[in-house]
């Protein structure tokens, strides 16, 4: 009887990272079997348990809407578990969902790996008590994180970043007056950033612009007949780029990593609903928001949170920021988040031990 992997991702990062990760785990083990919540990314590869577009969410007034989607899904994957049987779980970011499942996945006798840990650094920290009783692996994909966690008497491993296996390093001609606009991974993350992009569009004729928005999501952007002229709409990769935009505007996520390490100047931007953030400033401990500021501890990039991120600060922003050269400190992030061994290979060896 071939082996079973449940695995379960929470945003469109994770699926990348989880998608080299299945790949490898098929090339040691080819005919292992995966199930799980995921994106359609990884439609292909895994049987899916229930619809992760109905589980996504940001901030913490959002969460509210989801209660009974994440209920249902809680009890399909419990009805997978006794039925298969799998002899992994393997789950990827998504804490607020993931840490449930790693408790009814131990409690059901399934081996529990977590690969890129919760980041308990910003807040929640009291969860590492989950995370010690429930799961039997820890992978931690920034190069901060294993000093925190050990701190903590949290045995991890720091396998370096999965971007770094999707981006690679070169020199492509610079796009002038070109800026991308990643307006986020999640449709609530839209709601904020998309009319002030549009704003930017429309107020900066000189400049053309590039929209980068996962799949699913397509469906959601409606840009305006007067601006579409100047206007590029992509789901590829930044890595399937051919030139370098001169300028990214950027929500802050995991993308941040791949613009700095394609070497683009940058402003950080994020907005949620004024409840979310008024409960993440009691709750969120760290300096910085953007993940390139918190590897280097200080503010290489420009960030506008909630209500600094508007059109004027924007306007102010590319104008001083569009010609210039990139911090130089990008140049060796790679060196940072990688080991010598791929993330996914690393992690692959350590799963299928337990088949």
């Amino acid at each position: 009887m071939q082996p079973t992997i449940l695995i379960i991702t929470g945003e469109e990062s994770g699926d990348l990272y989880a998608k080299k990760l299945v790949q490898e785990i098929k090339k040691l083990s080819p005919g292992v079997n995966f199930y799980g919540i995921v994106g359609k990314e990884l439609e292909e590869e895994v049987k899916l348990l229930f619809s992760r577009e109905k589980l996504t969410v940001v901030g913490f007034s959002e969460v509210v809407e989801k209660v009974l989607h994440f209920r249902e899904a809680m009890k399909r994957v419990k009805k997978f578990i006794k039925k298969h049987k799998p002899k992994v779980c393997i789950l990827i970011d998504f804490p607020g969902f993931n840490l449930k499942i790693a408790k009814l996945a131990h409690t059901l006798g399934v081996k529990v790996i977590y690969y890129s840990l919760p980041q308990l650094w910003a807040w929640g920290k009291w969860r590492i008590i989950f995370l010690k009783k429930w799961v039997d692996e820890c992978f931690c994909i920034l190069p901060f994180e294993e000093e925190f966690y050990k701190k903590l008497t949290l045995p991890v491993k720091f396998v370096g970043h999965p971007i770094t296996e999707m981006i690679e390093e070169k020199e492509l001609p610079v796009a002038k007056d070109t800026i991308l606009l990643l307006p986020g991974s999640r449709l609530t993350e839209f709601t904020y950033t998309l009319p002030i992009f549009f704003k930017c569009i429309e107020k900066l004729p000189n400049f053309k612009f590039i929209i980068k928005i996962p799949p699913p999501l397509l469906p959601y952007l409606s840009l305006p007949s007067h601006l579409t002229s100047r206007t590029q709409i992509t789901s590829s990769p930044l890595s399937a780029f051919s030139f370098k935009p001169s300028f990214a505007i950027v929500t802050s996520g995991t993308v941040v990593l791949e613009v700095a390490l394609l070497g683009i100047p940058m402003v950080i931007v994020y907005k949620v609903s004024n409840l979310s953030y008024f409960l993440a400033k009691f709750l969120v401990k760290t300096k910085y928001i953007g993940l390139v500021n918190l590897i280097f501890n200080k503010p290489l990039v420009p960030e506008l949170i909630q209500s600094k991120f508007t059109f004027t600060n924007l306007l102010q922003l590319i104008k001083t920021k569009t010609h210039s050269s990139p911090p130089v400190e990008f140049k060796i992030l790679s060196h940072k988040l990688k080991k010598k061994e791929k993330p996914s290979q690393i992690v692959a060896k350590e799963v299928v031990k337990y088949f």
